[in-house]
């Protein structure tokens, strides 16, 4: 509701808890008043939009940052019970990287851009922005940048281009970001995943070496630097060590 009377607006949100959804800030905008909110899930077609379910949500964010464009909403009635949360990964895409949005352009049924849908090339991040070459359309707001190879949103779309071309870009803000926004502070490390970390595969073998590791300090060399340098960063980051150097100390003499 506003100085030009009332309507209807239209954005992607993300159950992010069983009380929270996350989209844009400016799906609120300050100028206006929301009278009345909703969140409608397993909207998938639009001739018979019955089947979705609508979960009311609050007027106003729980948490906002103009700055980073995202708002935290407190939604109603447990719609993570069905549906279940989104993945978190708080890092940077990599130039070039497969990327996927979910979302409702122009608030139609639930799309998924993906065909060439990549991290720009051959910078993906400006600032607190990550760039992107995604479909979207207005309604796409709010919608999660996701990372193609593992399902988890590593960034929160807020605007496209108006002038799209072979060198254009989307944007969104980098999850990162509007962690350390909500006081969450976020450390990636980049370790190689291309082989095994310990002598054994197998979910039983691996917990058998992991309790001998923390019986004897017996590991695979690889297994105990990765472990040892998230821990590390873990007691770091929590303020229960001063510095890196310290932080392992703790642990040698822990384990």
């Amino acid at each position: 509701e506003g100085a030009g009377g009332t309507g209807v607006g239209n954005c992607t949100a993300s159950i992010i808890s069983q009380r929270y959804i996350m989209t844009n800030s400016h799906c609120f905008p300050s100028r206006d008043r929301v009278v009345r909110g909703s969140l409608l899930m397993d909207f998938y077609s639009e001739d018979n939009d019955r089947a979705a379910r609508r979960f009311e949500i609050a007027t106003a964010p729980a948490e906002v940052n103009a700055e980073l464009d995202y708002a935290i909403v407190e939604v109603r009635g447990n719609p993570s019970a069905a549906f279940g949360t989104v993945r978190l990964d708080p890092r940077d895409p990599q130039p070039g990287e497969s990327l996927l949005i979910i979302h409702h352009p122009m608030g139609m049924p639930k799309h998924m851009t993906r065909g060439g849908c990549r991290a720009y090339q051959p910078n993906a991040v400006d600032g607190v922005d990550i760039r992107h070459r995604c479909d979207t359309l207005p309604g796409s707001s709010g919608s999660p940048i996701l990372a193609e190879a593992t399902g988890r949103m590593v960034g929160l779309h807020y605007g496209g281009t108006t002038n799209p071309s072979a060198t254009s870009w989307n944007s969104g803000k980098r999850l990162a970001e509007i962690a350390n926004g909500a006081g969450m502070p976020v450390t990636a490390l980049l370790t190689d995943m291309n082989q095994p970390l310990a002598r054994a595969a197998g979910n039983a073998l691996e917990v058998r070496e992991a309790i001998e590791c923390l019986e004897d300090g017996k590991a695979a060399p690889r297994l105990l630097e990765v472990v040892f340098a998230l821990s590390a960063q873990i007691l770091v980051d929590s303020g229960l060590a001063s510095s890196e150097a310290d932080a392992q100390a703790k642990l040698e003499t822990a384990l």
